[in-house]
């Protein structure tokens, strides 16, 4: 596995973190949700990534080393073994008092196994947090696909009309980076960037595309945050009534 298709396992945990995020702030809108059944959805999805890439990356001698030394990597790889990966009897579950607890606790360690596993991941990969899940977001928001259609001719113009010029080769959308195994020349597929319906949502397309981009093309790109760009983002947004779209 290339160090950019590995870096889809460490990004995708990433995600659940954003959406764990996103579960918390918004507790009270989403309470008619089993919210215990999708945060476990997101934490099933996270350890079992995260164990991926430490697999990948280190060996066995390696990984039986850090079990006796790295109090993080041997408490990230109790849930993804005993609770995640198979139900075993000796389980026990581990008991966080707060979202904030539970997501400060899913940082560290996501961060830790990034930082422990640099150098079988692209070095300017970054973890760039947001509070986000795309699903929930339109539920709480109460956006159905008119209304997205319109948030989207509002940021992009040309949104949904047909490219014109030149007629161009007609070439298969890659998707997925699980699939590079059975592309034979890349240059019959092109990967497509996705703008989202609010900033977090354009850099999480974003990063996906760059991905998808690299491990088909065998390119390094990398889109990540500018802070002082994104907080004049949102003050502009927040004055014109369109803050919860950042």
């Amino acid at each position: 596995m290339t160090k950019w298709e590995l870096s889809r396992y460490l990004i995708d945990s990433k995600k659940c973190v954003d959406s764990i995020s996103y579960i918390g702030a918004h507790v009270d809108e989403l309470s008619y949700l089993n919210l215990r059944d999708k945060v476990e959805e997101k934490l099933k999805t996270f350890y079992l990534n995260l164990r991926l890439v430490y697999s990948t990356v280190l060996s066995k001698t390696e990984r039986a080393n850090l079990a006796k030394s790295d109090a993080v990597f041997k408490e990230t790889m109790y849930e993804a073994d005993k609770n995640y990966a198979h139900k075993d009897e000796s389980y026990v579950h581990q008991n966080i008092a707060s979202f904030d607890s539970l997501i400060k606790c899913l940082k560290t360690r996501l961060i830790h196994c990034k930082d422990v596993c640099k150098n079988g991941l692209p070095s300017i990969i970054t973890l760039d947090f947001v509070v986000h899940d795309p699903a929930l977001f339109r539920l709480v928001n109460k956006i159905d696909k008119d209304d997205e259609k319109a948030i989207m001719k509002m940021f992009h113009p040309n949104y949904g009309e047909p490219v014109k010029g030149t007629p161009m080769k007609s070439i298969r959308v890659f998707n997925d980076t699980e699939d590079i195994k059975a592309v034979k020349d890349p240059l019959d597929f092109g990967t497509i960037l996705s703008a989202g319906i609010t900033q977090c949502e354009t850099l999480q397309n974003m990063q996906d595309f760059a991905i998808r981009t690299n491990v088909l093309y065998k390119t390094d790109i990398w889109p990540s945050v500018n802070a002082d760009g994104d907080r004049e983002m949102k003050q502009f947004l927040d004055s014109i009534g369109l803050g919860k779209f950042y």
